[in-house]
């Protein structure tokens, strides 16, 4: 059964962000995410794979309902979820599954504005919040032990 939990609530701001990401291979995976209030960067050191659904084109969304119908009710108020047992994470390891031995491989997803984000991940999370009115800068680093 799928499993969402909070990861680090309040560490990324509530609000409507509109998203960018970089890949490459010189570059870790990293996640943009701007509102009017915040910029938020997400540097994934070690992702694996990473999927993308846009909610308002899918007549039935991916996630096992009752884990996903909890936080629909609270509005999303993180923007940050692990996710445990979720069917990304089986059809990835189905895959390479030699990769996923001996390694701590964590299920992510971000959910902002209409999409829902989803990175497998083998390595730590590097957050950058700088809040635009001030200048102020915050930051973080996701090992996956949190939530």
């Amino acid at each position: 059964m799928e499993r969402w939990t909070e990861v680090n609530k309040g560490m990324i701001p509530n609000g409507n962000y509109l998203m960018h990401l970089q890949c490459g291979n010189a570059k870790n995976f990293t996640v943009f995410l701007e509102s009017d209030k915040f910029e938020i960067t997400l540097e994934f050191s070690r992702a694996m794979s990473f999927h993308c659904v846009d909610e308002s084109r899918w007549l039935f969304l991916p996630y096992d309902m009752e884990a996903f119908s909890y936080y629909q009710k609270k509005k999303f108020d993180n923007v940050l979820y692990r996710i445990h047992g979720g069917e990304y994470f089986s059809f990835s390891k189905k895959y390479v599954e030699e990769s996923f031995k001996d390694k701590r491989v964590i299920h992510y997803i971000l959910v902002i504005l209409n999409y829902f984000l989803e990175v497998i991940n083998l390595g730590v999370i590097n957050v950058t919040v700088k809040k635009l009115e001030t200048g102020e800068i915050q930051k973080y680093v996701v090992d996956g032990t949190e939530g």
